[in-house]
């Protein structure tokens, strides 16, 4: 300012036209040096200002650039005051902002690369592709890539809780499976929301994934060139976990069958057995021989052996569960691994289903060919502890079955060996038996303490002709499910007994029937149970069921759903064997029971044991507050009968009246008990 106004005075001076300054040269002369030198001191501190501002500027740029070249490409420069350097900081901003991309870009694709050349699994490539989409370019990616068609694929994407992925089905949204547009749109539909698509994901020259983005923006030159890049590389991903795939199937497959090959089978079963060590546990393995395999391979060619082969195969994948292992160890020779089963009669039961689902003709170019299967067992830890000691002894065993005529199997142990022919012959005969009607009843009576009359009778199931009882024989019946077949044996000869005891003159007014805890696990078995109760011509209050404690243990809530739908159709539902099991007071107290059955294994302690005798007066008498009858099982003697009469007992059953007997020998019971006057002490030993 002081130079500014060294200069305006003595122009001012000059100006307004003053005749003395003009008439003295000299006094103007001066005055004129002085402005100009003012002029000058204007000029060169506003050089120097300029000066020191541009410097200024220049030293942003210097240092932003510095920055720069240290790899932060999110720096940018202000600058407002100048128009031309304005221009060159717009510049460099745009520079260090594509530079910025560049860099992300290829950081995130030398990854991407990385992982590739590391082997990780292609889900892993296509997660670490969406995440920098979503970083780089901020907005939000998909990839869907699919098995054989984009019907199946899956699809993955990121949001708030990272990185997703999920199955998508297709069938029922695609008219045309070659057209990416309609396959994003179906996408979109599913997900409520809109999609774009960008890019094929190709492998092996074919479409198999599509690269798409949230919103219907169209994509920059960058954005579009990063898509671009990553798409390529998660085609050579995939094309990579195709070819390893493919590679680890032909090193663990077996080529003709897909099953697994013997090395595979050998590994497979070594990581089995170091499991089952650490958890205790127990697993099998199954040798399985194809007989008279030769015999069609010698006379209708290899190429017919190898489709029966393959048939077979099948066959084992289907009748075999989800978590065992089968292997063709060679030729026709087989191998299945059972892990984590329950106990040996579950072994019986996969053995005996693969030799009937292997022994069922095979027709091939319109020939009948018929083999049979040998399987020979051996189970850890019992037979051995590793694998060749298993696979060597499951094929002695293998050996021992095919010295039987036909399918058969053996066990290592002879020991099994003979509980499974037991077993076997047992389940042979028990068919033949249904067939041919040798099942039959016998019924005990019950009487009312109270009013000596015969209530009702039990209906205990007896196999004519047979040294089996029904210990042998019915646990069997539920693990091959014949036991349904038991239900109508008993219900027919139920219904019987009722109807002819009514024609004799004597009525009952129930008879109760043993229902197996597997049959209640069946949803629907009541409503089954009260409609052939109807078509046999009974009525469901004629009867009455017992089921045991052990009924509970698997599904109760399913049990008691069906207890209740019995009930409503008023069938009496006992507890039969109370005290030998399981059984709480809370259990008497929420599951539908009428009738409470004290096991004969307590009574007979009555007056061996105080607290026997005590334990069995409290169950009556809580049992009587729930509102149930009791029954008292097994009662052989007169003092055990007046006993029970005394703690107030309601009912008894046991030979002290009479032994289960035929139906006609039960008629005659019941008619020597027409007579109610005459004391049960008269039965009693």
């Amino acid at each position: 300012m002081c130079v500014l106004c060294l200069v305006i005075a003595p122009l001012a001076v000059v100006m307004t036209g003053s005749t003395s300054y003009l008439a003295n040269p000299t006094l103007f002369t001066q005055v004129m040096m002085f402005a100009l030198s003012g002029v000058g001191g204007l000029f060169c501190w506003t050089m120097v200002r300029t000066i020191r501002h541009r410097r200024q500027l220049l030293r942003t740029i210097e240092h932003a650039t510095l920055r720069v070249q240290q790899g932060d490409f999110a720096h940018r420069v202000d600058i407002r005051a100048n128009e031309e350097f304005q221009q060159i900081g717009a510049a460099f901003n745009k520079m260090t902002a594509h530079l910025n991309v560049s860099f992300k870009t290829m950081t995130s694709l030398s990854e991407v690369d990385r992982l590739i050349l590391s082997g990780a699994a292609i889900a892993e490539v296509v997660k670490h592709a969406l995440a920098s989409t979503n970083e780089i370019h901020d907005f939000d990616s998909y990839v869907f890539l699919w098995k054989k068609t984009p019907l199946l694929g899956q699809l993955y994407f990121t949001d708030e809780d990272g990185a997703q992925e999920h199955p998508v089905d297709l069938s029922n949204a695609l008219s045309n499976e070659d057209d990416p547009q309609e396959i994003t749109k179906a996408l979109a539909n599913q997900l409520n929301r809109s999609l774009s698509y960008c890019h094929d994901i190709h492998t092996e020259g074919q479409r198999k994934g599509l690269f798409l983005k949230r919103g219907d923006e169209q994509l920059d030159e960058s954005a579009s060139n990063t898509i671009s890049a990553l798409t390529d590389r998660l085609s050579v991903a995939l094309t990579n976990s195709n070819r390893e795939r493919t590679l680890f199937r032909q090193a663990s497959y077996d080529a003709l069958t897909g099953l697994l090959n013997r090395q595979a089978f050998t590994d497979r079963l070594h990581r089995a057995l170091q499991s089952a060590q650490r958890r205790n546990g127990r697993c099998a393995v199954l040798f399985t021989d194809l007989d008279r395999f030769k015999q069609v391979n010698d006379t209708q060619g290899h190429k017919v052996g190898d489709q029966l082969l393959s048939i077979v195969a099948s066959r084992l994948e289907a009748n075999t569960r989800e978590t065992d292992s089968i292997a063709r160890l060679g030729g026709d020779e087989f191998g299945i691994l059972v892990d984590q089963y329950e106990d040996e009669s579950e072994l019986v039961l996969i053995c005996k289903r693969i030799m009937e689902e292997v022994s069922r003709p095979i027709t091939i170019n319109r020939i009948e060919h018929t083999v049979d299967a040998s399987i020979g067992v051996s189970i850890f830890p019992k037979d051995g502890t590793d694998t060749r000691s298993l696979l060597m002894r499951a094929d002695t065993a293998m050996y021992k079955a095919k010295e039987r005529v036909g399918s058969a199997f053996a066990f290592f142990d002879d020991t099994l060996n003979k509980r499974t022919e037991r077993r076997v012959q047992i389940e042979s005969q028990l068919r033949h038996a249904l067939h041919g009607d040798e099942l039959y009843l016998c019924f005990q009576p019950i009487v009312n303490l109270k009013t000596e009359l015969i209530e009702c009778a039990e209906a205990l199931l007896r196999w004519r002709g047979s040294q089996w009882m029904p210990d042998d024989f019915i646990p069997i019946a539920e693990e091959t499910g014949l036991i349904h077949d038991f239900t109508d044996v008993l219900i027919r000869h139920a219904v019987t007994c009722i109807e002819e005891c009514a024609a004799a003159g004597v009525p009952l007014s129930r008879v109760a029937i043993n229902l197996s805890s597997r049959l209640l696990t069946n949803e629907g078995f009541a409503v089954e149970l009260v409609e052939h109760i109807a078509e046999s011509g009974g009525e469901p209050k004629s009867f009455e069921v017992e089921i045991t404690e052990s009924s509970f243990l698997n599904d109760a809530k399913l049990v008691g759903k069906e207890l209740a739908i019995l009930r409503s159709a008023v069938i009496t539902i006992a507890l039969d064997d109370f005290g030998t099991g399981v059984s709480s007071l809370n259990m008497l107290r929420t599951w539908p029971l009428d009738v409470l059955k004290i096991d004969k294994s307590l009574l007979d302690e009555m007056f061996t044991s105080r607290q026997t005798r005590s334990l069995i007066a409290k169950i009556i008498e809580i049992a009587q507050s729930l509102s149930l009858k009791v029954v008292a099982e097994g009662i052989e003697t007169n003092a055990q009968m007046t006993e029970l009469r005394k703690m107030g007992c309601d009912l008894i059953q046991g030979y002290v009246i009479s032994k289960p007997t035929k139906l006609a020998d039960f008629i005659n019971v019941l008619k020597n008990h027409a007579d109610t006057h005459i004391p049960l002490n008269r039965y009693a030993r």
